[in-house]
């Protein structure tokens, strides 16, 4: 998962955020994906990037994008509460209201050969 970040007006360099503060973010959302997917958390990774330029809904209001790939096990109820772990996360850990992020699903089972 690939997130970007950016608060109002202000670019922080993403080396201002220790491995230990990317890990206290990452460690709660593996969890969840290990949970909620049924996979192995040895098949969990994160990325977690941070500030990158963003414009969301016409604001530069701090806003976050993520992408989530999965072999198999995405359901449309593993995807409604995949998405409230992880906007809570994102609240919490970095003031994203819940209405300011966007997060995309693939589902990769029917594409492999």
């Amino acid at each position: 998962m690939k997130w970007s970040t950016r608060q109002e007006n202000q670019v922080v360099p993403a080396t201002t955020a220790t491995k230990h503060d990317k890990r206290e973010m990452a460690w709660p959302l593996e969890i969840i994906f290990s949970e909620d997917l049924r996979q192995l958390i040895e098949y969990v990774m994160i990325v977690l990037k941070g500030s990158e330029p963003m414009v969301f809904g016409e604001t530069e209001e701090p806003a976050a994008y993520g992408e989530l790939v999965s072999i198999g096990g995405l359901t449309p109820d593993v995807n409604k509460k995949l998405s409230a772990a992880i906007s809570e996360i994102l609240e919490t850990k970095l003031s994203v209201p819940k209405s300011r992020f966007f997060l995309k699903f693939y589902d990769t089972k029917d594409q492999l050969l």
